[in-house]
C-alpha cells in the first residue's frame, strides 16, 4: 500500500490562526526556521531559561534578568509552531504559541553565529526579509509553513521570530543594567541570530 503524504494545511489560514492565538509586535523579526538537533554541540549557542509564556512582558523579562545577574546577550522568541518532517509526511506538533527567553552562551561583542545548540537556525528567508513594521503580519510565517511542507529535509523543526534582543553589562560596581532592541529591521544585524 502507497503511503500519501498529509494535505498541506492552508499555510495563510494556519499563520492568520496562530497570531490571533498570540499577539504578534509590529517590532518583530521576519520568521525563521530552526532545526532541532540532538547533540547540542560545545559552540556558542541560544540556551533557553525557565521564563516561559505566551505574553512575556519587557519588563517581567527586565527583572528576571537583574535578579539572575549574568551579563549576557539575551532573546524573547516567539515560538509558533513546531512540524516533524518525515519520509512519510509532515505533522505539527501541538504546542501552543508560547515565548522564550533565551540567553547566548557566546561573547556578545563576537561576530560570530552560534554552532551549537538544541535549536540552531537554518539557511532560510521568506521573500520579504526585510522589517514591515505591521503589527500581526503573517506572510512570513505562512511561507515558513510552506517551506516545511514542501522544501525541508526530514527533521523537527520551529518557526520563530524574534521580538526583543538584550544585552544585560555589569555597570558600577555589582550593578546590572539591561539595555533592549528591536531585531526588528535586519536579524543578520546580529552575528548571534544568523
Amino acid at each position: 500500500m502507497e503511503m500519501q503524504e498529509p494535505a498541506l494545511p492552508n499555510a495563510t489560514a494556519l499563520a492568520r490562526q496562530l497570531v490571533r492565538q498570540m499577539e504578534r509586535g509590529w517590532a518583530e523579526s521576519h520568521a525563521l526556521i530552526e532545526r532541532r538537533y540532538h547533540r547540542v554541540g560545545s559552540g556558542a549557542r541560544w540556551q533557553a531559561t525557565p521564563l516561559i509564556s505566551p505574553a512575556l512582558p519587557e519588563r517581567d523579562v527586565k527583572s528576571f534578568i537583574l535578579q539572575r545577574g549574568v551579563p549576557k546577550m539575551y532573546r524573547i522568541a516567539s515560538i509558533w509552531c513546531g512540524f516533524v518532517v518525515g519520509r512519510d509526511g509532515v505533522s505539527m506538533t501541538s504546542a501552543p504559541p508560547t515565548r522564550v527567553l533565551e540567553l547566548f552562551t557566546g561573547d556578545p561583542s563576537a561576530q560570530s553565529a552560534p554552532s551549537g545548540g538544541r535549536w540552531r537556525r537554518i539557511d532560510w528567508r521568506p521573500a520579504n526579509y526585510y522589517w514591515t513594521g505591521q503589527r500581526g503580519a503573517t506572510d512570513d510565517l505562512a511561507q515558513a509553513i510552506t517551506y516545511l511542507h514542501h522544501d525541508a529535509p526530514p527533521g523537527e523543526y520551529r518557526v520563530v521570530t524574534i521580538r526583543r534582543m538584550m544585552l544585560a553589562k555589569q555597570v558600577e560596581g555589582d550593578a546590572m543594567k539591561v539595555g533592549t532592541a528591536h531585531a526588528c529591521s535586519n536579524v543578520d544585524h546580529w552575528p548571534m541570530l544568523r
